[in-house]
């Protein structure tokens, strides 16, 4: 019968469980299979004058809202890295 218990700082430096990484490879063709196959539909869409012009105002604010995501994306992960870079985190 171990009746060992960690104290306080020893919880505190015990391991994390081992989270297995997912290939960012995969993910990333497959978002610019989704990006090129809506930029298609976009072109389409924009290029025909069938097309109501509601669908044409929300496809360009979908493409507006993309870009705000990405610079906020890229901003955060910028800021990120310096902040982890200032604290010795990895």
């Amino acid at each position: 019968m171990n009746d060992t218990q960690l104290g306080p700082a020893e919880e505190l430096q015990a391991e994390p469980p081992h989270k297995p990484a997912v290939g960012y490879r995969p993910l990333l063709w497959l978002a610019i299979g989704i990006l090129v196959a809506f930029a298609a539909i976009s072109v389409f869409a924009l290029s025909h004058a069938n097309i109501s012009d509601e669908t044409k105002g929300g496809i360009i604010i979908t493409w507006n809202n993309l870009a705000i995501m990405v610079a906020g994306f890229w901003f955060g992960s910028n800021v990120a890295s310096k902040v982890s870079s200032l604290t010795g985190r990895k």
